[in-house]
């Protein structure tokens, strides 16, 4: 993390390994977290990961681990702003796509902005995000749709 210039590193699926711009409040978030994290499990500070485990030793925690947790809190926040009961979260995946489309719109459909962000490093990968703006859109307000009803 270096939290001089906003920015975080990561490595990718491949071995490949990116440095990229964050929001301010996700950092702090993070460094948050990072203060109960190295309370909780000692011997984190020094892991080179951000999301650990301690169960035979500080080490990252899995793929499926991650799963879990996005799924469990984009369902939380689903459920709280719909008000609606067993609404399905996302999948980390899903959550790309939709920070994706955000950020594009946001940038002024910026496809070379949008790719770097990602870490594409061909722009073709990076239009199929871009080109299912319309269809996630019209998935999103079919879901909200369907909570809503669920509700009545």
């Amino acid at each position: 993390m270096d939290f001089n210039n906003v920015k975080i590193s990561i490595d990718l699926k491949g071995g490949g390994h990116e440095t990229l711009s964050i929001t301010i409040d996700s950092l702090l978030a993070i460094e948050k977290y990072l203060e109960v994290r190295n309370q909780r499990y000692l011997g984190a500070e020094y892991s080179p990961f951000l999301f650990v485990t301690n169960h035979g030793g500080i080490k990252k925690i899995s793929h499926r681990a991650i799963q879990n947790i996005v799924q469990k809190y984009t369902t939380a926040y689903l459920e709280q702003v719909t008000h609606a009961k067993s609404i399905k979260g996302l999948s980390p995946h899903k959550l790309r796509h939709s920070f994706s489309l955000v950020y594009y719109e946001k940038n002024n459909g910026d496809n070379k902005l949008l790719s770097d962000q990602l870490g594409h490093s061909n722009l073709n990968t990076t239009g199929l995000y871009v080109n299912m703006a319309d269809g996630t859109r019209a998935e999103a307000i079919e879901r909200v749709s369907e909570a809503l009803n669920n509700e009545e």
